[in-house]
């Protein structure tokens, strides 16, 4: 799932419900210094990265997102705005926004993403 909203949208908070039914009992954090997190459990296991601080390729790169995107997964990516170029062909896009009358609320949208291109 390729995450966007702005900070404090409650994209972690979207991450640890899904965490909640894939690795029940997970310790969901924002992995926003250690850049990713890796939750395992009996139904699989989750990859949640904060992009925020990746500025290129070579950042990438340097943390081994490329091996953790072959390896597969539930991969959940915070600040995906940041790197459009290293989503895969088909995901998830999740759109939180915030209220703007009530801090509490949240718009909550969800687009199945193929960029793959269709064979002859």
């Amino acid at each position: 799932m390729a995450m966007y909203g702005d900070l404090g949208a409650g994209k972690t908070a979207f991450v640890r419900g899904a965490a909640s039914v894939i690795v029940p009992g997970a310790y969901v954090q924002s992995p926003t210094y250690t850049i990713v997190n890796e939750y395992r459990g009996a139904n699989g296991f989750l990859l949640h990265f904060d992009m925020y601080r990746i500025d290129d390729e070579d950042s990438l790169d340097s943390i081994g997102y490329w091996d953790y995107l072959a390896r597969g997964g539930y991969l959940f990516v915070e600040w995906s705005e940041k790197i459009p170029y290293a989503l895969p062909d088909k995901y998830y896009r999740v759109d939180i926004q915030k209220d703007p009358c009530d801090d509490a609320k949240r718009t909550v949208s969800v687009e199945y993403i193929c960029t793959e291109s269709a064979s002859i």
